[in-house]
């Protein structure tokens, strides 16, 4: 016959099992939650990052001599536009991708080889918008964050 003392041992094992379940699902949920908030803070850095882009392709149309092309063949000509008497700078640096943690950018070019886009080179599939973009329904739908194109406003 097991005694009072072994079924309070029981009792307390079990006790003590079932809080480190409930501490496993508490930091699983836990886990899950800062995932999608890192998440949403690297889309809205990429979203930052691509109307810095938008606007140095502007700025660069922009600035374009007579008889010279709107766009740039290479992305450092955003850093460095030559094409005037004075130099211009577009963009101050090239910044980093928030989605792949690198430099590496993949553009989108027109007929002439020409720069007339920018996106991210990742393929991770993007969240569901909120409320709290900045253009909610610009990149709705899309399958990776290398739909979401970044190129000067038409005028």
């Amino acid at each position: 016959m097991v005694t009072g003392r072994w079924r309070e041992r029981g009792f307390a094992l079990f006790g003590a099992l079932l809080f480190a379940v409930a501490m496993a699902g508490l930091l699983a949920s836990l886990s899950r939650l800062w995932e999608e908030r890192s998440t949403r803070e690297r889309e809205r850095e990429l979203l930052w990052v691509g109307r810095q882009f938008r606007g140095a392709l502007e700025g660069y149309a922009a600035a374009t001599p007579a008889n010279q092309p709107p766009a740039p063949v290479r992305i450092e000509e955003l850093l460095q536009d030559e094409r005037a008497e004075s130099v211009q700078r577009h963009l101050r640096r090239l910044p980093l991708d928030p989605m792949t943690g690198t430099y590496e950018w993949a553009y989108v070019r027109d007929t002439e080889g020409r720069i007339v886009g920018v996106h991210s080179t990742s393929d991770a599939r993007p969240l569901a918008p909120d409320n709290l973009w900045p253009e909610p329904r610009a990149f709705e739908g899309a399958a990776s964050y290398r739909q979401w194109v970044f190129r000067p406003r038409r005028r």
